[in-house]
């Protein structure tokens, strides 16, 4: 699924969006690929052993089943944020 953003999406927005997609990756067991989706699953391969302590092996996140990864980057994309910058997002979305 292909979507053009004509704004930015804010970072509330963006968690939610994944959390979204995660929950819809766990429901369809389609076996069609996405380059889409394999290039965000290459990109998080590569960034999420630098910020896991211990370090997950590239292996370890591929292993993952489809809720596990999006639940995973859906962390990675909540690291990035401050606590006001999410609480401010929040506040702004209700």
């Amino acid at each position: 699924m292909t979507s053009i953003l004509t704004e930015p999406m804010s970072k509330v927005e963006i968690i939610a969006s994944m959390r979204a997609q995660a929950l819809s990756m766990a429901a369809a067991e389609a076996e069609a690929e996405d380059p889409a989706c394999d290039m965000l699953a290459a990109e998080q391969t590569r960034l999420i052993p630098r910020l896991t302590n211990p370090a997950l092996a590239p292996s370890e996140i591929e292993a993952l089943g489809p809720a596990d990864f999006m639940s995973l980057c859906t962390g990675v994309v909540g690291f990035f944020f401050t606590e006001a910058q999410i609480e401010a997002e929040t506040a702004r979305m209700n």
